[in-house]
Parts: C-alpha cells; structure tokens; sequence
C-alpha cells in the first residue's frame, strides 16, 4: 500500500489497516490520530511529526523508521519492534510500551507517564529524554 492510499482511505473513515505493508512510506506531518496499524510493516518509514496518538502499533515492525517529532501519546505499541528508529524529541507520554529497541535514539523524548513494561533498550540513546513518572517493571536497559 503507497502513502496515497492509506491517506485516501483514512480520509473516508476508515482506522483499520492492520498488517499493511508501508514500508518505506512517507506520511510525515500527517494527522493519523487512532489508526490500526497493529503488526503492520513500517521498517523505513518517514513518520517525522506525524501524529499517532492513540494508535495500535502494537507487533508492528518500525525498525530503521524515522519519527523525529512524532506524536504518539497514548498510542499502544506492545511488542513492537524499533530497532535503529529514530525517535528524538518525539511526544511518547502515557505510552503504553512493550517493545525491542537496540540502537533506537530517544533523545530529548517525552515519555513522561508512560508504562514500559518488558521493554528492552539496548545502544538506546536516552540523552536529555523525560522520563518523568514513567514505570519500567521488568525492563532490561544495556549499555
């Protein structure tokens, strides 16, 4: 599916694109607020400030995806996968966080509020990131 369609199709109401195949896509500055992209392949993707709040990117594939800026407040993103994604400055408050991240960079981030549960960050660039109020219960951090 190209960017033209997901959009088009977005436009007329509808939420659920569950398994779409996006990769590569560019949907930066776009308002997807409440979409299912639930096990959907984003890997390269361009989602710079993007707005994903309250969205279910739950087992989808976002690794090599840039969403610097993005929003993703209240989005669900249980065993997804952003390894090398590029996350800096993006809004992820009142996340709900179970995911793979090696090498992600979550610099200057908002996770303030998030629930990061069984989250594994390992090369994960956390410089200058709100963490504020976040709970991390069987997180696993490596340098």
């Amino acid at each position: 599916m190209n960017a033209n369609e997901l959009l088009n199709r977005y436009a007329a109401g509808e939420r659920d694109f569950h398994g779409a195949n996006l990769s590569g896509v560019d949907l930066s500055w776009k308002v997807l607020q409440g979409i299912n992209l639930h096990s959907a392949n984003l890997s390269g993707a361009l989602l710079i400030a993007t707005d994903l709040s309250r969205s279910d990117l739950s087992q989808a594939n976002l690794n090599l995806t840039n969403m610097r800026g993005a929003d993703l407040s209240g989005a669900y993103l249980r065993d997804a996968s952003l390894v090398n994604a590029d996350l800096r400055g993006a809004y992820l408050s009142q996340l709900n966080l179970s995911a793979f991240m090696v090498g992600a960079n979550l610099s200057q981030a908002d996770l303030s509020g998030s629930y990061l549960r069984g989250v594994y960050l390992r090369r994960t660039n956390l410089s200058n990131a709100s963490l504020r109020g976040a709970t991390m219960p069987n997180g696993t951090i490596h340098d």
